[in-house]
């Protein structure tokens, strides 16, 4: 899922408004965009998201196909007060691992933020003692080389299994996570030092095996523009 309103505080209505966009900016839905004067609507590269945002793109604008799509319109989402959602589904390829260990060096998050999550495993590597599905709590998680701990493995966790990474309740108020690469349209939880996103609530649903992430922005181009909150 990408980012895609869930609901507003303190209630009310979520209403997408139309803003210019030059005719060949190209934009998909649920992609973070910045607003520049006397220019339009501008995609911003949120891999690297320490700066405000304007808001989240409500359609596809490919700045090619004849009609709204190279057109000079785009509905976004700018209200600073809608909180978003998105199922991330970063995946994770094992380096080493045993029965109680799960390391992954390209996951940089701080100590603890995924303690109480889950890794879904996707690919088994013909490792013996799972199946693709198999879901493992994580117990704890050091940013040292990224070690998660967890419980469940029903083998040796090794090299070459895949599996997908979410965080739990204890993510909530975190704001480290920056956006995937190229449609910057969800979030990509292996990076650190991110400013402009803030998770407000994380749940797990144990039937679709997968985490549902609740987001607000935290640096938004209305409220605090330019500045970086400590």
């Amino acid at each position: 899922m990408i980012f895609t309103p869930a609901y507003r505080l303190g209630g009310g209505p979520i209403t997408p408004h139309t803003y210019y966009i030059p005719s060949a900016t190209a934009v998909v839905k649920g992609q973070v965009v910045q607003f520049t004067a006397g220019t339009g609507i501008v995609v911003y590269d949120a891999t690297d998201a320490d700066d405000a945002i304007f808001g989240i793109a409500a359609e596809d604008h490919d700045g090619s196909t004849a009609g709204r799509e190279s057109g000079t319109e785009l509905l976004v989402y700018t209200d600073p007060d809608i909180v978003y959602k998105c199922v991330p589904k970063t995946l994770s390829t094992v380096d080493s691992g045993d029965a109680t260990s799960w390391v992954d060096a390209e996951f940089l998050g701080a100590d603890d933020i995924f303690n109480g999550g889950k890794i879904v495993i996707v690919s088994t590597n013909s490792i013996s003692g799972f199946n693709v599905g198999d879901v493992l709590d994580i117990t704890d998680f050091a940013n040292s080389g990224g070690d998660f701990t967890v419980t469940g493995a029903g083998g040796t966790l090794a090299p070459g299994m895949t599996g997908y990474v979410y965080p739990g309740k204890r993510a909530v108020n975190c704001h480290a996570f920056d956006t995937i690469a190229t449609t910057y349209n969800n979030l990509n939880m292996k990076t650190t030092g991110g400013e402009t996103f803030n998770i407000v609530d994380v749940e797990w649903d144990a039937v679709k095996k997968e985490a549902t992430i609740y987001f607000v922005i935290r640096l938004h181009s209305w409220v605090n523009d330019g500045a970086t909150i400590s």
